[in-house]
């Protein structure tokens, strides 16, 4: 509404602009005659019309150009608007990216550091059971020696029997530190 009374109020000045100064020549035509006559002495009043006639053009102008750049400011906002907006919906979309490539490369690491969890304990059950086999290896071992020993003891005089049993005692006792310190 603001608009359309600045549109028609420009337009009236502008058709008043122009129709006064037409207006005011042909009000004067004798003039116009005796300038045909002596062109020398009416020339300096020419220029003195076209500088009154200049002034209300100028203003004219003025207020066609202030009348553009008001029109032009709101349409510049509304730019500026649309742009900030478009820029706002970019950094939230970018920002959008940037949160999925981190949840997936979390989920991506979390998943090599489980696999490389579950090595490790895959690693530990062996070894673990590596050694118990060792010790069960180990336990028949000694039964198999000590059912030896008893065969060949039953064949021996005392004495080589004591010593024996001596010996037996010092190996258990050694396996037995050995056992737990691997425990430690």
């Amino acid at each position: 509404m603001k608009r359309t009374a600045i549109i028609q109020a420009t337009a009236l000045f502008l058709l008043l602009g122009i129709a006064f100064p037409a207006g005011a020549r042909q009000g004067k035509p004798e003039k116009q005659e005796e300038k045909a006559k002596p062109a020398k002495p009416e020339q300096p009043a020419k220029p003195e019309r076209q500088n009154q006639d200049n002034p209300v053009k100028t203003d004219q102008r003025q207020q066609a150009k202030g009348q553009q750049e008001q029109e032009k400011q709101p349409r510049d906002d509304s730019r500026k608007q649309q742009q900030q907006q478009a820029n706002r919906q970019q950094d939230e979309q970018r920002q959008q990216q940037q949160d999925q490539s981190n949840k997936h490369e979390q989920r991506i690491a979390k998943g090599q550091q489980d696999q490389q969890r579950q090595q490790q304990q895959q690693r530990q059950d062996n070894s673990a059971q590596q050694q118990e086999q060792a010790r069960v290896q180990q336990d028949q071992d000694r039964v198999v020696r000590q059912q030896q020993d008893d065969k060949s003891a039953q064949q021996r005089s005392p004495a080589q029997t004591h010593q024996q049993q001596v010996a037996r005692q010092g190996e258990r006792a050694h396996n037995w530190q050995s056992q737990h310190r691997t425990w430690e």
